[in-house]
This record gives C-alpha cells, sequence and structure tokens, in this order.
C-alpha cells in the first residue's frame, strides 16, 4: 500500500490514487510499521519536532500529540531509554502529525501493558468514530474483535473472507456451554441425539449440533441437573481457523 514492495500484480489506492502519487502524503495517511526507527539520543520532542519541520507543521501539534498519546512527563528523555511501549506511542503520535484521514497500522499494540491495550482499543476507535480510515494488521484477534468494524482475513496471500464480525461468524456452527453435576450422563443422552459433545471441565460439556435450547430440552426430558446453559459467542479466533484450514480452506 505504501510502495515499499512491488506487487507482483495489482493496485493499492488510497483515496483512488496509489501512494506514491500522493502530493503530501503525511497529509492523507499516517503510518506505522514498527517502533525502532529513532535515533536513541535524541528525545521524543525532539524526533517530533524534526518530521514536523521536515513536513511544514507548526511545532504546537507535536504538543498536541505527546499528550494524547501520554508521553509529555518523558518528552525530554531520550528515546534510546524508552520501553517498548513508550516506542509505539511515539510512532503512533509521528503517524499523526499530519492529521491525516488514514492509519496504516502494523501491530500497533506490539510491547503494550495492558493499561497501553485498553488505551490504545479507544485511541483507535474515537479515530475511527471521527471519520477516519484506520486498518490495522494484527494477530491479535481478542483485540481486534473488540474494536474492528470489518475484518479481512487473509490466508497464504490471498483474500478469504471480508466482512462484519457477525457476518463472518454466520459461517460457523455454533457451539454451546452446558455445566451439570451428570455430565456423564447429560453427554450420552446428546450424543445420541446426533449431538458432537467434548468434555472441557470436570462438570461442563461444550456442545456442537444442538442450540441451547435443544440442550436444555435434552436435560430435561432425561431429568437431569443443570447449573449453566450458555450459547458461545463464535469469536474471530475460531473463525479464522474455520475459514483457513481443511477443506474451508
Amino acid at each position: 500500500m505504501l510502495g515499499l514492495v512491488a506487487p507482483t500484480s495489482g493496485t493499492a489506492t488510497i483515496g483512488g490514487r496509489r501512494y506514491v502519487e500522493l502530493t503530501h502524503p503525511t497529509d492523507q495517511v499516517g503510518a506505522v510499521l514498527e517502533a525502532a526507527s529513532f535515533h536513541p539520543a535524541r528525545s521524543g520532542r525532539d524526533h517530533l519536532a524534526v518530521y514536523s519541520t521536515v513536513n511544514g507543521y507548526a511545532d504546537r501539534r507535536a504538543e498536541v500529540l505527546l499528550e494524547m498519546v501520554g508521553l509529555t512527563d518523558v518528552a525530554d528523555r531520550p528515546v534510546g531509554g524508552y520501553s517498548q511501549g513508550m516506542r509505539q506511542r511515539l510512532a503512533l503520535a509521528n503517524a499523526l502529525l499530519g492529521d491525516p484521514q488514514v492509519l496504516v497500522l502494523d501491530e500497533p499494540g506490539n510491547g503494550l501493558d495492558p493499561e497501553g491495550i485498553a488505551w490504545l482499543r479507544h485511541l483507535l476507535r474515537s479515530l475511527a468514530d471521527d471519520g477516519r480510515t484506520v486498518l490495522v494488521s494484527s494477530h491479535l484477534l481478542s483485540e481486534v474483535e473488540q474494536v474492528a468494524d470489518r475484518v479481512v482475513i487473509i490466508n497464504h496471500g490471498r483474500l478469504v473472507r471480508e466482512g462484519t464480525i457477525a457476518e463472518l461468524s454466520a459461517g460457523v456452527e455454533p457451539r454451546v456451554l452446558v455445566r451439570s453435576p451428570e455430565a456423564e450422563k447429560l453427554a450420552a443422552a446428546l450424543a445420541a441425539r446426533g449431538a458432537r459433545v467434548q468434555r472441557s471441565g470436570p462438570d461442563e460439556l461444550t456442545v456442537s449440533g444442538l442450540d441451547a435450547a435443544g440442550v436444555g430440552h435434552v436435560a430435561f426430558t432425561e431429568d437431569l441437573e443443570l447449573h449453566g446453559l450458555a450459547a458461545e459467542a463464535s469469536d474471530l479466533e475460531r473463525v479464522f481457523f474455520a475459514l483457513t484450514s481443511g477443506d474451508r480452506a
């Protein structure tokens, strides 16, 4: 997308134009590909000041972004002493200098602690809600699931599926989690009705092939006690493996 690797075929465009054709790309596209491209002796504030000068942005913009990414208190420290998470925050600030409408982020959560992950989730959601396009490439599927409007699944370099979480989950068989002190008997009764049953705990079963109402009905007719019954959400990890393995792939 950014022209750093030449495609064997096809074209990637941003607003209908290739990245190399944009007259002032940092005004239109912000990118974070890694958090290592910093001079270790330069402070975070100086790093942003250099990029602001090169691209013609006001110094005040750097101060606003340092505050936005939570680096104001360490802005005058050399970047060489920053943690990986702090470098990731500085890289995000750098990408936002031109106030671009498109962000391209590769694994932006790398190195962030749990508090930082929550902060990043809120930041990306607010940027998207502000009308920007935020493209995030990530292997942290649980995080993608919490923030993304649409998901693109790629397997061996090819597009497998694209859509909302709900659209992607529609093709994955639902599962039911059920707890019972009579799990062994319940498992046998469910299997006799064609359900596929896995033991997932001492008194817990994971059931495929029947919905929650069906599992509850079997327990009722067999006079078996239940302590828990819930349909399992079809999370993005399950969707990913269902779409990229076996016959589907």
